[in-house]
This record gives structure tokens, C-alpha cells and sequence, in this order.
């Protein structure tokens, strides 16, 4: 997740199971944000809610991508209106990239 004005994104990774779909990323300052997500869907394009350690809360739109769709990316806002960035999986690799993007 990259915070305004920041360079840094948060990066994690995504599990999902026939029961729960989680993820969790995070980044060196120590902020740390998780979310849930519905496991079934097939669709790469998902809306997500999460929660941050430091008490913000956001949403934000990833772009599913990979064999089991636990790579993505994506943007969104946390409750007090900053911009965030989230790379999941292998996606953390294009930490400098902008936009979404899809690598098989």
C-alpha cells in the first residue's frame, strides 16, 4: 500500500480456501492493514474492505492476477482519505510500476 506522498507500498499476500479468502500486507514503517474477500468468485476484479493497525480502515479495488489469482494489485482509501497502493504475491516485484497491471 503506498500512502500518499510516499514511496513505499504495502505488500503481502493472499490465501484463499473453499471456506475463507484473506489477505494482509504491509510495509516497513510498520503499518499493517488485512481484509477478506469472497474465495469462490472467479472474477480477477475485486472490491475489498480492510482493517490497519494503526485503527484506519479503507476499501480498495485489486486486479486478480496469476495461476490461483493470489498476485495482484490495486489502489484505494483509507477512512482519513489517504491514497493507498496494495501489491499482492509476485506483484510486489513492480513495486515502481503505476496502474494496474496483469503478469501471468
Amino acid at each position: 500500500m503506498l500512502e500518499k506522498g510516499q514511496k513505499e507500498p504495502l505488500m503481502g499476500s493472499a490465501t484463499g480456501s473453499l471456506v475463507s479468502g484473506t489477505f494482509e500486507v504491509s510495509n516497513s514503517k510498520g503499518i499493517k492493514c488485512s481484509g477478506k474477500y469472497d474465495p469462490l468468485t472467479q472474477d480477477p476484479m475485486l472490491d475489498v474492505t480492510m482493517k490497519c493497525n494503526d485503527g484506519r480502515t479503507g476499501v480498495a479495488r485489486v486486479l486478480r492476477t496469476g495461476s490461483n489469482l493470489k498476485d495482484g494489485s490495486g489502489f484505494g482509501t483509507l477512512s482519513d482519505g489517504t491514497e493507498v497502493k496494495i501489491l499482492l504475491g509476485n506483484m510486489i516485484h513492480y513495486a515502481g510500476a503505476e496502474g494496474y497491471w496483469h503478469k501471468d
